[in-house]
């Protein structure tokens, strides 16, 4: 499959909310932990054993513990001691954890994918066994299946051919759950072999049941290349297993994303990430003196209209709650959501903490992080008027210019101010005019209209536009 058209589809399970991720022992490596090969590795060695030349790895983890009588302590410290520590995550997990992906199954059994979770401040619920199955953490951003086990319960790790074999015994309602989600969410797949037998056996039962009904989902595959000392011959059939392996995974609803080099994962996964974010709006603004152009039935409606035309639309709008401008866009959003029985998912409401005891500076550091975090995810960004009252004194707005500075700082999100609404708001499009009608592909026409237009219907329709225009998924 084409790299332009799987971001595209990617980004859109995304923002619908249905994708997953199946994490192999690919984005642990990228944490410093070892692959699986390396963690039998040792095993194999005490063993007398040339670990490269073994295909069948739970196998050799089965004959190290039948030498030594049925006893797992060594492969417990072994497991323990590999993934306790690492280094921190992988560029690619450190973007995955900024999506709003819900839903992530590993065979790892390292903690590196919770644990950046938390670190973007999302709230987990890991699943590491199958009692943790029956309980849950009341709405949570992510529920991670770790379905191999996890190292802080090692002697329930699933390693070896004997635990392979019972599986269904011990952990059956993992392959329930997990047949579940392949049926119904779209899953990438990143740093999987397909080579584990559990999992096999879910795709196969799947496709009987669905037949060609199957579901799509994605996976990334190094495309092979020609090795040093290599001969033609060899190269030549390890480039048709790739394609026939290829075909196999196609059979069970699984494309194929061809790379030349592993660092490619983290680039197309920002491409996901912009694409995502082109459906979440900020509308930044805030009025306490309306002039004789903008009345203030004028300023309320026109936010309105846009809140609830952006909505409409499938947009996502997040907003401050600006004075004189919050209110009047929530009433629009919340209108559109209740008229075409949308997700209330599509308006998020970011009122400001107030000033309290606490000294002036830690009230402005405050901000300052509070507006980092509520401009983060989204990916175009509306400014309207900016003014407020300090003091008895009509002044700009000093938080819409604060705003506009954070988000100019990232160059993959895409900056409206609107001239024709006046104060912070015109100021800050008449210093970036150019880069503005660049980045929107502004006609002379829609220029005009954008720094004189005071109608607010005429001017929502051209912001919907222009929107629609930076959008990557519609």
């Amino acid at each position: 499959m084409d790299k332009e058209s799987f971001v595209t589809e990617m980004a859109r399970a995304v923002a619908e909310g249905s994708a997953a991720i199946f994490a192999g022992a690919g984005l642990s490596t990228g944490a410093g932990f070892v692959d699986w090969r390396g963690l039998i590795r040792p095993l194999a060695t005490e063993l007398g054993l040339n670990i490269d030349r073994e295909s069948d790895l739970t196998a050799v983890a089965q004959y190290y513990v039948n030498v030594h009588c049925g006893n797992r302590a060594r492969i417990n410290k072994l497991v323990l001691n590999s993934f306790t520590e690492g280094t921190k995550a992988s560029p690619a997990l450190q973007i995955l954890a900024r999506l709003p992906i819900a839903t992530y199954w590993t065979t790892n059994y390292d903690t590196t994918i919770e644990t950046e979770l938390k670190n973007k401040h999302k709230l987990v619920d890991v699943k590491r066994n199958s009692a943790s199955l029956a309980t849950n953490i009341q709405s949570p951003d992510a529920v991670v299946y770790k379905m191999h086990g996890d190292v802080s319960d090692i002697s329930e790790v699933i390693l070896t051919k004997d635990d392979y074999e019972t599986y269904d015994q011990k952990r059956l309602l993992f392959k329930v759950a997990l047949q579940s989600d392949l049926l119904t969410k779209t899953f990438l797949f990143i740093g999987f072999s397909f080579e584990d037998p559990n999992f096999a056996n879910v795709l196969t039962q799947m496709r009987i049941l669905l037949e060609e009904s199957a579901p799509v989902h994605y996976c990334f595959l190094k495309k092979i290349t020609k090795k040093d000392g290599e001969s033609l011959e060899d190269f030549k059939s390890h480039e048709e297993k790739q394609r026939l392996q290829i075909l196999e995974l196609k059979r069970y609803g699984i494309e194929t994303i061809l790379l030349t080099d592993y660092v490619e994962i983290p680039k197309l996964l920002k491409e996901i990430y912009r694409a995502v974010r082109t459906r979440q709006i900020f509308i930044s603004g805030s009025i306490a003196d309306y002039p004789a152009n903008w009345p203030q039935t004028k300023v309320e409606y026109f936010c309105s209209l846009l809140g609830e035309k952006l909505v409409e639309q499938n947009y996502y709008v997040t907003s401050g709650f600006g004075f004189g401008i919050g209110s009047a866009v929530v009433n629009g959003a919340l209108k559109a959501i209740y008229d075409h029985n949308l997700s209330r998912e599509h308006l998020m409401l970011r009122p400001f903490p107030q000033p309290t005891l606490s000294p002036k500076k830690s009230m402005r550091d405050l901000w300052t992080r509070y507006r980092q975090e509520m401009i983060e995810p989204t990916g175009i960004d509306i400014f309207v008027f900016g003014n407020k009252e300090q003091e008895g004194r009509v002044v700009a707005a000093e938080g819409v210019k604060q705003e506009y500075e954070i988000a100019k700082k990232d160059s993959s999100r895409t900056l409206l101010p609107l001239p024709s609404t006046g104060m912070v708001a015109k100021k800050l499009y008449d210093e970036d005019k150019d880069e503005i009608i660049t980045n929107f592909n502004l006609s002379d026409k829609e220029v005009a209209k954008l720094e004189t237009c005071t109608d607010p219907e005429t001017l929502v329709n051209l912001v919907v536009q222009l929107v629609a225009r930076r959008t990557r998924i519609k």
